[in-house]
């Protein structure tokens, strides 16, 4: 199950960009500097873009959602907003569920020494903001965060924002 949400989440970011920042919007650095300033400020929206999908969907993540603990490890909500309906099927013995959605929330849990992750959950939600399905991912081995990936936007965010 963690492999099939990791190539989604694969193939969701393959027609992504960084955003350019409007007026308005957080600043995040460029690959040099590795920290953001994410101070408690009530001006700021609880989910942050990052980037755009080239289809027109959006990626933020949660600025309320970040924890960090002793053993360097960070956790946080990401959001995949879709341009289109998407379509997630499940199988349990003889039944297949389809669940349809516009949104998808992925709990990551970050390792900041060697940059891996791995998928704590992962929840769909349809166009009205009701969550369509939830799936619990079992703590497999760890991925690699890397450049391009959903993964790799949101590591130094997760590691390094104060």
């Amino acid at each position: 199950m963690r492999v099939f949400s990791a190539l989604i989440v694969a193939f969701v970011l393959a027609g992504c960009s960084p955003q350019a920042a409007a007026p308005d919007a957080p600043v995040f650095p460029e690959s040099g500097e590795q920290s953001v300033d994410v101070a408690v400020n009530e001006n700021l929206p609880q989910w942050l873009l990052i980037a755009r999908q080239a289809g027109g969907g959006s990626i933020f993540w949660d600025r309320t959602s970040l924890v960090r603990n002793a053993e360097g490890q960070a956790s946080v909500w990401a959001r995949v907003e879709y341009a289109e309906n998407q379509v997630r099927s499940s199988q349990e013995g003889s039944t297949i569920q389809a669940v349809t959605y516009r949104i998808s929330e992925v709990h990551y849990r970050f390792a900041c020494a060697d940059s891996t992750f791995v998928i704590l959950e992962q929840r769909f939600v349809d166009g009205d903001g009701t969550i369509a399905g939830s799936v619990a991912v079992e703590n497999d081995a760890p991925t690699a965060a890397l450049p391009g990936t959903l993964g790799g936007l949101l590591a130094p965010i997760a590691c390094n924002a104060r």
